[in-house]
């Protein structure tokens, strides 16, 4: 209980636990401001600031409402968009959704039903799979997260 009086500490303790799994101190997530894209890392500092001024928000709203700006709330999202897309369960249940897709168009079809995503199969597969590097990305209005690679496609589609 002591920790959850703590509030820099659940943060904190919160973002280490998550970049030990995901890497989320490094990870990037690109905002969509045209005609340009901002690259945001929410989670590189230990605390991020957006974190101290929704708090001060929260708890002190006359006396903190201009630290409410938009680069914040951006910020803040992004940080919720980036922990919503690295998470295994959820990258897995965006890409039978069709939400993820290939980043660029290789000439090879990934059937979903036969793709490997983080090592495990998205369905049930047997044989026919190989591993490969493909750049697949998740993009919403606002927002684009790259992911690092997917691994499996039908070795027959390799093969021409």
């Amino acid at each position: 209980m002591r920790r959850a009086n703590d509030k820099e500490g659940i943060i904190k303790s919160g973002i280490r636990a998550f970049d030990e799994i995901y890497g989320i101190s490094s990870k990037e997530v690109i905002f969509k401001c045209l005609p340009e894209r901002i690259q945001i890392t929410p989670f590189k500092d230990v605390k991020p600031e957006w974190w101290d001024f929704y708090n001060e928000v929260k708890h002190d709203i006359s006396n903190n409402l201009s630290k409410a700006t938009l680069n914040a709330v951006r910020d803040a999202l992004a940080g919720a968009f980036l922990l919503n897309v690295i998470h295994r369960p959820s990258r897995k249940r965006l890409f039978k959704y069709g939400l993820i897709r290939q980043k660029y168009d290789s000439g090879i079809f990934l059937d979903p039903v036969l793709t490997i995503f983080d090592g495990e199969t998205i369905n049930q597969v047997q044989d026919h799979k190989v591993t490969t590097e493909n750049p697949f990305i998740i993009e919403t209005p606002l927002f684009i997260y790259d992911y690092e690679k997917v691994i499996g496609v039908r070795k027959s589609v390799l093969d021409g």
